[in-house]
């Protein structure tokens, strides 16, 4: 008994040598092995912020689902319904947010032309993004994104649905303030956040541009 309980890590050593020389074989498999690694271990290491805006307990870098967000920032006030809201841009007036829902991979089955806006990452902090084609410059809701008299909070995701085929939730990407803009109908702007976004959502989202 004590032999055969002897033999057993040295086995399973030996086997474990065999597994890694396997992969070592496979240089390619190896390499996006361990880039999915890398990423499984950024997000783990994702620390929600505070956005600082009175009356909003939602939190940068944490997920959520587009009724959690209606109701994050006061849209939802038990009169209005979250649910069928699909809108990418919503206002709460009560506390003067404007909460931008981005979907970075957009299905041309899934998005009419008209509402497939140009919506992407330039770098960590710099975000290029489409108003609703109804919006001018000197318009109500222009004059707020660009002149920064409302709270702006970004959210985004890679793909309308997640892999059970519901709604994917939006990843919040914080506050952020217009640096840069033109055109109307839609307004193109460049958004500066006030905190980088995480890396897996930056690479998503050039890929999705490219």
């Amino acid at each position: 008994m004590d032999h055969d309980l002897g033999r057993a890590p040295r086995t399973s050593a030996v086997r474990g040598e065999a597994s890694l020389d396997t992969l070592r074989a496979h240089p390619a498999f190896l390499a996006e092995a361990m880039t999915l690694m890398r990423l499984g271990a950024d997000e783990a290491r994702v620390v929600p912020g505070n956005l600082g805006i009175p009356g909003v307990a939602l939190r940068s870098h944490c997920t959520y689902r587009r009724d959690e967000i209606l109701a994050g920032i006061g849209w939802a006030d038990g009169v209005r319904k979250t649910r069928g809201q699909a809108a990418g841009v919503v206002y709460c007036e009560t506390i003067n947010v404007d909460a931008l829902l981005v979907t970075l991979h957009k299905e041309e089955k899934e998005f009419a032309p008209s509402t497939r806006y140009r919506d992407y990452p330039i770098s960590a902090d710099l975000f290029h993004w489409e108003s609703q084609n109804s919006t001018t410059q000197e318009s109500k809701v222009g004059r707020r994104y660009l002149d920064g008299t409302s709270h702006v909070l970004l959210f985004a995701r890679a793909a309308r649905d997640d892999e059970f085929g519901g709604g994917a939730p939006f990843v919040c990407l914080g506050t952020a303030s217009a640096v840069e803009h033109h055109g109307e109908r839609p307004i193109s702007i460049t958004w500066h956040l006030n905190r980088e976004m995480p890396k897996n959502i930056l690479q998503r989202g050039q890929l999705a541009a490219a």
